[in-house]
């Protein structure tokens, strides 16, 4: 008999991403002549899901143009090895996934573009042996979540996931770990909200 695979996204569900995140924006308002916000202003506001072009406003950032060199510049230094060094495993993950791994099978399925320096992040950062499975999904990660066997429970951080979750009919839990807050992830109406995958207990929510 197969096991329950869980399929868990990764940047805000495994990995914090938050410093990444306002390294590269703090890095281009240098570039830019911005004036780069305090990371306790700036990440609330990512979490809130603010408009990226009021974030740039209060950066002093208004104008076509540089807003169009920050949105290039941005996507070509996410995933630059410069800015994958700041994200962290987030406390207690991979200890609850591999306790649970006895009778679940865990998989990954994460929106990344350089697959060659995912898997170099995921060595890094000592998660080799933790997945069965890593997919690489595109923006829409609902036909990636549903080339996992099996499934029944979808984790992540953001709408992709629970909207995938909800679009696949199976049961998802939003964790408060990543780039969304309580009140934007509640909009997508998950199964569950936890802080993190370190406090969600599987077998009561597997057994629902």
């Amino acid at each position: 008999m197969h096991k329950p695979a869980i399929a868990f996204d990764f940047d805000g569900t495994i990995i914090d991403i938050s410093r990444r995140d306002y390294a590269v924006y703090h890095d281009l308002m240098q570039d830019l002549s911005g004036s780069a916000l305090p990371f306790g202003i700036y990440w609330p506001m990512r979490r809130k899901r603010t408009n990226i072009h009021l974030i740039l406003a209060r950066s002093g950032i208004a104008d076509k143009e540089r807003i169009n060199i920050f949105l290039q510049q941005r996507a070509s230094l996410i995933e630059d090895v410069k800015y994958l060094v700041f994200d962290t495993v987030i406390p207690g993950v991979v200890n609850t996934i591999k306790l649970n791994s006895s009778w679940v099978t865990p998989c990954l399925v994460t929106t990344r573009y350089d697959v060659k320096r995912l898997h170099w992040q995921i060595g890094e950062l000592g998660l080799n042996n933790v997945f069965r499975d890593i997919i690489i999904a595109g923006k829409d990660k609902t036909k990636y979540y549903s080339k996992v066997s099996n499934l029944k429970l979808i984790v992540g951080d953001t709408e992709n996931d629970i909207d995938a979750a909800n679009t696949l009919g199976i049961t998802s839990v939003a964790v408060l770990s990543g780039i969304r807050d309580a009140d934007i992830i509640r909009l997508s109406c998950p199964g569950f909200i936890e802080e993190s995958v370190a406090s969600i207990d599987f077998p009561r929510i597997m057994k629902q």
